[in-house]
This record gives C-alpha cells, sequence and structure tokens, in this order.
C-alpha cells in the first residue's frame, strides 16, 4: 500500500478541487479571455470575489 505524500496529505485536509466544463462554440468569449489572462485560476477568483463584494 502506498504512503501518501506530504502534499497529498496537505491537499485532503485543506483544499477543493471544483471543475467547470465551458463550450467551445458558445462560451468562446469567455474561453479566449482566460486564456489571455494567463492565470485562469486567478481570473476566476478574482471575479467571484467581486461578486461577492456586490451582493
Amino acid at each position: 500500500m502506498r504512503k501518501d505524500t506530504p502534499q497529498e496529505r496537505y491537499d485532503k485536509g485543506n483544499t477543493m478541487r471544483v471543475s467547470l466544463k465551458l463550450n467551445k462554440k458558445y462560451d468562446a468569449d469567455i474561453l479566449e479571455y482566460l486564456d489571455k489572462s494567463g492565470n485562469k485560476q486567478g481570473t476566476i477568483k478574482t471575479a467571484l470575489r467581486e461578486k461577492m463584494a456586490k451582493e
């Protein structure tokens, strides 16, 4: 039986993976914007935090 690495143990207790499925045809504008941003995760987090602050 394989032991978890320290990174895997950290991830289990401290992180959650969220997946997003976008359509190349209908969501092309979003995909293009994310590709240009360079930091997809950071761009999405910033947008969500801005939306949360408005509510």
